[in-house]
């Protein structure tokens, strides 16, 4: 995002420091300086007529007069009003967390020196407009911030706030919280990164996408392979052959990470021990790396997906192709065996969409929905396992890949199965998914409700209504990632 700074009577100042006079205070026999109180006011209004700054920096006076969010407030009208030539009515203000300020309270409440503040046009809505909805072995916590994107890992959750800030929630033993430690938190924190357009996640890690198209990455898997649990990792800015690329997606697998470009390039990097990265089959490449290379034979990408092991893409000719993992026949081949290069799954009618689970593929076809390889989990398991087994030790999650010791009746293989017509959208997890068809319905794994919203049966054979107390057809987002929970963003409220 370009700041751009607007100088104004000495309270709207330029982005350079000005040398300002040190004023002495004696308190308990020392002398020390009071600064000035500075913050950003991000405007989220029109900005072709580019009159007034996107970003203004406001030094507040010293006399503590702008100690409210009110005053602050009216002067970026007035000052509005006499740069447009217009009154900018109505509008309020909302901090980095999407919390709209209260007139009355202290300013410091919401902001530190050197903060952000945003101008958002409308009139201030109380309570927010939408809430996360998540099912399954964790519910979301309260959240007072309007949420416009989410995804979820194996036990953790990111979400985009409307001002272009992520909050995540979860565990957090490599760092995928993006809060600069390893502290898991039942509560909502706020990850160090802001401007964020979309996020995806992987099992331990997670991925932020800005407008400006820059990727940034935190938790495992990171650059040397190691967590990183101090802020970020700007991928396009830093890393060979894809530095300086604009960023329009991102997938996230188990293990590995694939983006597209603005040019229509797929790059990838991560694990690569069946060829998930599409590199093609050279030895010295199974191990795979974290710096991103261009995937083979490939352009044209306009959406994709990643699984446990293996990638989707779809190409502007509207083709599915497929490689990586082949173990459950979810890219589509015969043979069973992994692919190196990306190959087209047989689907004749074209496709608008593909989401991948960890051993499924699901593609939407002119409102089918088809399904390769397989939901793990289902009631003729419990031979080989139990439901409890699987639940792990006194009721807690089980461990990441555990659910993976049965079938379901959807189990395709590499021959599609159709799952579902009228579909409008769909989402897979490790071994349960969700179908969007005039209503929500789930299926596959569900000790946890995580399938259908209510705990019984433990497997769910073929896509049920959802039992909640939605009342809403359509969410603006979901994910089913992760294999105990489900999140759904429902419209906002009117």
């Amino acid at each position: 995002m370009e700041e751009l700074r607007k100088k104004n009577d000495d309270k709207f100042s330029s982005d350079e420091e000005e040398e300002e006079p040190e004023v002495e205070i004696v308190e308990e026999d020392l002398k020390r300086k009071k600064k000035r109180f500075k913050c950003f006011l991000v405007f989220h209004g029109d900005r072709k007529a580019r009159k007034l700054p996107h970003s203004v920096r406001v030094s507040l006076p010293r006399d503590g007069s702008w100690d409210t969010p009110r005053a602050l407030r009216e002067a970026f009208g007035k000052r509005y009003a006499e740069v447009r030539g217009c009154a900018l009515d109505p509008f309020y203000l909302v901090d980095s967390r999407g919390i709209p300020l209260d007139d009355e309270d202290s300013l410091k409440l919401y902001v530190s020196n050197l903060g952000t503040l945003h101008v958002v046009l409308g009139r201030v809505q109380k309570p927010p407009p939408n809430k996360v909805v998540q099912f399954g072995y964790t519910q979301a916590p309260h959240l007072p911030f309007r949420v416009v994107r989410l995804d979820a890992g194996w036990l953790h959750v990111v979400v985009v706030l409307e001002t272009g800030a992520c909050a995540a929630w979860g565990s957090n033993e490599f760092g995928q919280l993006g809060t600069g430690d390893d502290r898991k938190t039942s509560n909502p924190v706020l990850c160090e990164i802001d401007g964020v357009a979309s996020v995806a996640c992987g099992s331990y890690f997670s991925c932020a996408l800005t407008k400006a198209g820059d990727l940034y990455s935190w938790g495992r898997y990171q650059a040397s392979n190691s967590p990183t649990r101090v802020a970020d990792t700007w991928v396009n800015g830093s890393k060979g052959g894809i530095k300086g690329e604009v960023i329009t997606m991102v997938a996230c697998g188990e293990s590995h990470t694939v983006a597209a470009t603005a040019r229509g390039a797929l790059f990838s990097w991560g694990y690569n021990e069946q060829w998930q990265l599409g590199w093609g089959e050279r030895e010295q490449d199974r191990q795979g790396q974290q710096k991103p290379r261009k995937v083979l034979n490939l352009s044209n990408v306009i959406s994709l997906s990643a699984g446990g092991q293996h990638t989707c893409a779809i190409t502007a000719d509207n083709l599915l192709y497929g490689w990586g993992s082949n173990a459950e026949g979810q890219i589509g081949q015969v043979v069973r065996q992994s692919v190196g290069e990306p190959k087209v799954m047989p689907l004749d009618d074209g496709v608008a969409k593909v989401v991948c689970g960890r051993h499924a593929t699901l593609a939407i076809s002119q409102g089918r929905a088809y399904l390769w390889g397989s939901l793990t989990g289902s009631s003729s398991s419990a031979a080989s396992s139990s439901s409890e087994d699987q639940k792990g030790e006194e009721g807690q999650a089980p461990e990441f890949g555990k659910l993976s010791s049965g079938v379901t009746k959807m189990l395709a293989g590499a021959q599609k199965q159709l799952v579902a017509t009228g579909v409008e959208d769909a989402r897979l997890g490790e071994a349960h998914g969700l179908i969007l068809a005039q209503q929500l319905k789930g299926w596959g794994y569900n000790a946890y409700g995580q399938a259908v919203g209510k705990s019984e049966p433990d497997f769910v054979d073929e896509p049920a209504t959802i039992s909640t107390v939605l009342d809403y057809a359509a969410p603006i987002d979901m994910s089913a990632a992760g294999g105990t929970t489900t999140l759904l963003l429902p419209p906002k409220e009117e």
